[in-house]
Order: C-alpha cells, then structure tokens, then sequence
C-alpha cells in the first residue's frame, strides 16, 4: 500500500489510489498529489510503516477490495 498525508489532517495516512499497482498521483506546481481511497486530498508521501495514524475509511475500503479479489469478483 501506497500510504500519503491530507492537506487537512497531516497526522493520519491515508492510502493512495492506485491504477493496477501504480499510485494516482499529479504533478503541480512541483508538489506531486493525489486522491486517497476515502476521497482525501493527499499532498505528500509518507513512509509505509511510519509511525502514524491510519484513516479507517482507507483501511475498510482496501480491507473490502481485498475480500473481492480473493473471492474472485
């Protein structure tokens, strides 16, 4: 998982979206962003098993995309 920080909550990590494997991120004005699974405004990465608070909407969503591909859906 692809783990970055909100322009409005800069404690919590959120997780990335991704297109098959790749992070949806956009460059502009020099700061790379991005859209978090929940809908958050991502403007920075963070370190994958950094110290921090997760988004539990971040965590549900990959926790239920999870469960469907292992069901094959």
């Amino acid at each position: 998982m692809n783990w970055g920080r909100s322009i409005l909550d800069a404690r919590r990590g959120h997780i990335r979206q991704t297109r098959d494997g790749v992070p949806r991120t956009f460059i502009t004005s020099d700061t790379r962003v991005g859209i978090a699974l929940c809908g958050a405004l991502l403007v920075a990465d963070l370190v994958a098993r950094g110290d921090f608070a997760q988004c539990s909407a971040c965590v549900a969503i990959a926790e239920a995309e999870e469960r469907k591909r292992a069901q094959g859906q």
